[in-house]
C-alpha cells in the first residue's frame, strides 16, 4: 500500500512538473528531440484537402517534402516546387526565415521569444498546446503546436496555422530512426516539365 502511494505521488509530481513547463521550455525540448536530421509523416486536414497525405525529411537547411501530387526539394539555397499534375516546376531562392511546414519545414519548430510571443494554450497529462504569435503587427498568423512527452522525448503531434480565422491543420507522426539520405533535386528526373524560374 505504501509503495503504491509513493508511486501515485511521484506520478502526480511528474505531471505537475510538466504542467508548469513554459512554452519556450517545451519548444527547446522538442528541438532537442528532433535535432537537425529527422523525418515525419504528415496529413493535411481540411474540407478541400480531404486528408491529403505526405511526409518530409530534414537535413540541416536542406529538405524534401511531398504532399499529394506536390514535391519540394531544397538545398538550403534554392527551392524547387514540383506539381506532378501540371507537369510544372517552380524554382526560387529558399526563404529560411519562413516557419510554415509547407514552405520551410526546417524552421517549423524554431521560434525565438524575442520575435514571437510564446504561451501555453492548454495542458494535458503528458503534453501541451503551445500558442505562437509573431510580435510584428504585420503578421496575422497564430500557430498552435500540440506536443506530447513520450519517455525522454518531446514530439510534435499537430500544427494549426490560423491566418485571421482561416487556415489549416497538419497532423504529424515522427518516423523512428535515422532517415535515409534526403532526396536531392535532379532536373533529369523531370524531363518534359515546364520550368518557371524566379531566379
Amino acid at each position: 500500500m505504501k509503495r503504491a502511494l509513493i508511486l501515485i505521488i511521484a506520478l502526480i509530481s511528474s505531471t505537475s512538473l510538466w504542467a508548469q513547463t513554459t512554452a519556450n521550455e517545451w519548444l527547446i525540448a522538442l528541438q532537442r528531440t528532433l535535432g537537425s536530421n529527422y523525418a515525419t509523416n504528415m496529413v493535411l486536414l481540411g474540407e478541400e484537402t480531404g486528408g491529403m497525405m505526405g511526409y518530409f525529411v530534414i537535413d540541416g537547411d536542406s529538405y524534401y517534402l511531398t504532399l499529394g501530387a506536390m514535391e519540394v526539394y531544397c538545398d538550403g539555397k534554392l527551392r524547387y516546387e514540383v506539381n506532378n499534375d501540371r507537369k510544372e516546376v517552380v524554382e526560387d531562392r529558399a526563404n529560411l526565415e519562413e516557419g510554415d511546414i509547407l514552405t520551410n519545414p526546417t524552421r517549423a519548430f524554431d521560434f525565438v521569444s524575442d520575435v514571437y510571443n510564446l504561451a501555453i494554450d492548454s495542458v494535458t497529462a503528458n503534453g501541451a498546446t503551445i500558442r505562437i504569435t509573431p510580435k510584428s503587427d504585420v503578421a496575422e498568423v497564430t500557430i498552435y503546436i500540440d506536443v506530447v512527452k513520450r519517455g525522454s522525448k518531446v514530439l510534435p503531434e499537430r500544427v494549426l496555422y490560423d491566418y485571421d480565422g482561416e487556415g489549416y491543420t497538419i497532423e504529424l507522426g515522427i518516423i523512428e530512426g535515422t532517415p535515409d539520405a534526403t532526396p536531392r533535386w535532379n532536373k533529369a528526373n523531370y524531363r518534359g516539365y515546364d520550368i518557371v524560374s524566379f531566379l
